[in-house]
This record gives structure tokens, sequence and C-alpha cells, in this order.
């Protein structure tokens, strides 16, 4: 009798430890891991993007704040919004209340084709220029010719000023001017370079005047011609080119 009461004592003991144990298993299962909920202190930029990314709303967040006021990061009002609208779905009230208030948080409008392109995009001004903007075409001709975000291509660059002083542009006349008159990736054709220098000029632009006045007073591409110097130097100092006034006076 006694064996018997033995055995069911450590049987009702051992159902006792399942039972805890289940219950155990049961409130692990209902509990968050802790490393999804744990939030992220407020300007610790790489703590709070894995925490974002791995869910947690509050840290989606903190995030948008530092993007927002450039607090551990460098303001990015674009992306604020992004992690807003992220923590707004993750039920952050305030993150939704941002996103309500137009005056809480200012969204730039994305850039232009022609802001990119003043930027030296070269993708952007090669976009522009195919839609006919002379100064994209002139932007892209000089990042091909000095090779900035594109490799260096003085064929291409020469073909893409001439384009655009073609359709009128005085500074890429300007430019491709530059080019024949120093021999820079093209062959030296001085009478070439006056006849730019001269479009440019009609262009008003003031360098390109000056430029056309040294010709004629050196006598490169041209026959001396000081009468012809003087009227380019002062048309050069009149649209601005300070070096040029009083040159050419004897």
């Amino acid at each position: 009798m006694s064996r018997i009461k033995t055995i069911l004592l450590v049987l009702a003991l051992l159902g006792v430890a399942i039972g805890l144990q289940f219950r155990g298993d049961k409130e692990r299962q209902k509990k968050p891991s802790t490393e999804l909920v744990a939030q992220c202190n407020a300007g610790d930029h790489d703590a709070c993007e894995k925490r974002c990314q791995k869910g947690d709303a509050q840290s989606c967040y903190n995030l948008a704040t530092m993007y927002e006021k450039g607090t551990g990061a460098k303001v990015d009002l674009i992306r604020a919004a992004e992690l807003y609208r992220k923590a707004c779905k993750g039920g952050i009230q305030p993150a939704c209340d941002i996103l309500e208030s137009p005056a809480e948080l200012t969204v730039p409008p994305p850039p232009t084709l022609s802001m990119r392109c003043q930027h030296k995009d070269a993708n952007a001004c090669e976009e522009l220029c195919g839609q006919g903007d002379k100064g994209a075409c002139t932007l892209l001709g000089l990042l091909y010719r000095d090779g900035r975000g594109v490799t260096r291509d003085m064929a291409k660059a020469t073909q893409l000023l001439d384009k655009a002083c073609s359709e009128g542009g005085a500074t890429a006349c300007y430019d491709l001017a530059v080019l024949y008159d120093a021999g820079h990736g093209v062959e030296k054709d001085p009478k070439r370079a006056v006849q730019l220098y001269e479009k440019a000029c009609t262009g008003s632009h003031a360098i390109g005047c000056r430029n056309l006045g040294v010709s004629y007073d050196l006598g490169q591409g041209v026959e001396i011609d000081t009468t012809r110097a003087r009227e380019f130097f002062a048309l050069a100092c009149k649209l601005g080119d300070k070096t040029s006034c009083g040159a050419g006076q004897k």
C-alpha cells in the first residue's frame, strides 16, 4: 500500500511539473521577442535602423525624427516621411499626426531634370539634351570634356558643344572656340576659333568678345585689325568684362 502511495505521489508531482512547463511555453509564445520590441535610443542611427527593419515602429519613428531634425543623420525629409509612414502603420500616433499636418513636415518635391542636370547629373543632362535643351547639351559636353560623372570623351564633348552652339548657345560656342584655340582634344585651328568666338560674342558672351578682340589685336586666325579689336574690347567691357575695359587703347 505504501508503495502505491509513493507511485501516486511521484505521478502527481510529474503532472505538476509538466503543467508548469506547458504554461511556461505558452507564455513564452505569447510574449514578443525582446529583440523585436526593444526600442533604440533617439540619436543612435545604426541601432534604430536595424530595429526599424525588424519591425519596431517606435524605432522607425525615432529614426524619422533623426532624418527630419538632422540629429544623428543628415537631413533627408523624403526619407523621414517614408519612416513616419512606416511608424504610423505600426501604430505610432505622433507619426500619423505629423503626416496629417503639412506644417509639421515639409517634404520637398523630387528634383527636376533641370535641377539634376545643374548638379552635374549626366543622365539628366543627356535626357534634356535629347529634348532640345541647348544648355543641357552644353553642360553634358563639358562633363565629357572633363570626365566628370562620365568617361572622358573629347570627340563626344566636341560634338555636343557644336550641337548646342549651332542652336544658338553662346556658352557652347565659347567653350568650343577655346578647344580649337588651344588644340585641346581637337586639331588646333585659330580660324575656326575666331568664327566660334564671334558667334559667342554675337550671343552676348563677354569673354567671347574679349577673346575675339585679342585675336584681331594679335592677328591669330585673322589679319591684324586694331580698330576691330578695340570694338570687341569695348563690347566685352559693356557686357561686364572689366579686364577688357580700356584694352587695345594706345
